[in-house]
């Protein structure tokens, strides 16, 4: 079976905050600090973000054949007084999110 597996490493902002986890727009999950999530997802190309409140990542497209496990990681893009910049200008970029 396909697999989506979330890393989020140890940072201090949002640490006490869980992000959902979106596939091709429904909830799939939450990850929090210092924490792995993982997640069948069905074959085939799908569209992954995260959110929190009213922001959060971009999207990310990817393709996942039969038995194979795709990995991300994500994290918090925010850094003191620039946390205001993301939630006011910039929400879809507040969240980072990559493949491994």
């Amino acid at each position: 079976m396909p697999f989506v597996k979330i890393h989020r490493g140890n940072q201090f902002a949002d640490a006490v905050r869980a992000y959902q986890i979106y596939v091709d727009g429904e909830q799939k999950g939450e990850i929090r600090r210092n924490s792995t999530e993982d997640f069948f997802v069905p074959e085939g190309t799908h569209r992954i973000s995260l959110k929190i409140d009213w922001c959060g990542s971009r999207e990310i497209e990817f393709s996942l054949k039969a038995e194979e496990t795709i990995e991300f990681d994500c994290g918090n893009n925010t850094k003191g007084f620039f946390a205001m910049y993301y939630v006011l200008f910039a929400p879809s970029d507040y969240l980072w999110l990559k493949q491994r």
